[in-house]
């Protein structure tokens, strides 16, 4: 397996380089970029996201962000759906599998009120962060009203701290473990 900086993009600037002689010091820059690029990579994330298991949020932080999805869950199956809703910023994204971006707090609303009633469960795997900045990875499940597992997967959101101390999902993405259903395949036959 070629490394970073072994693959097409590199040879071809590698091969413009050396087209032009007087462009050396690129080539040289290129050729050290590998040496400096990815250490200095590691270091800014490390500092600026905190390391995995979420040592750059407080204990409360944390406290918070562990309880979240299974309050949510726990409203949605007593058949609320808002606290689910409440927790996302007005501009919020939404990526959910096979079908477009849903944009904003609204979107999401009127999406997510269209779904047929199912119980749902989280587990969250990992939180991490650092200071107003949190991502929660977890998994989930959703079972029909007979108890039947319709779907599951994980999922990763995106959290902020607010201007009023409070965390709230900017981005939400999940993705299903099960196969797609079949039929439509998206190609034209």
């Amino acid at each position: 397996m070629p490394g970073y900086f072994e693959g097409p993009l590199f040879q071809k600037l590698n091969f413009i380089v050396h087209q032009n002689p007087l462009d050396m010091k690129l080539l040289f820059t290129l050729q050290n970029l590998k040496a400096i690029y990815f250490p200095a990579l590691a270091l800014f994330l490390f500092n600026a996201c905190g390391s995995p298991g979420g040592s750059g949020l407080t204990e409360q932080d944390k406290e918070f962000l562990q309880a979240i999805h299974p309050a949510i869950a726990n409203a949605w199956n007593a058949g609320d759906r808002q606290p689910y809703l409440d927790r996302f910023t007005d501009n919020a994204l939404y990526m959910v599998p096979n079908l477009e971006l849903v944009e904003g707090k609204e979107a999401i609303k009127a999406f997510v009120m269209s779904f047929p009633d199912f119980a749902l469960e989280y587990s969250v795997v990992e939180i991490w962060g650092s200071g107003n900045i949190a991502i929660i990875r977890g998994k989930y499940v959703g079972k029909d009203t007979q108890g039947n597992v319709t779907d599951q997967g994980k999922f990763l959101n995106l959290f902020k701290k607010n201007s009023e101390g409070k965390w709230v999902s900017t981005h939400d993405i999940w993705n299903s473990d099960l196969p797609a259903a079949s039929g439509n395949t998206g190609t034209d036959d």
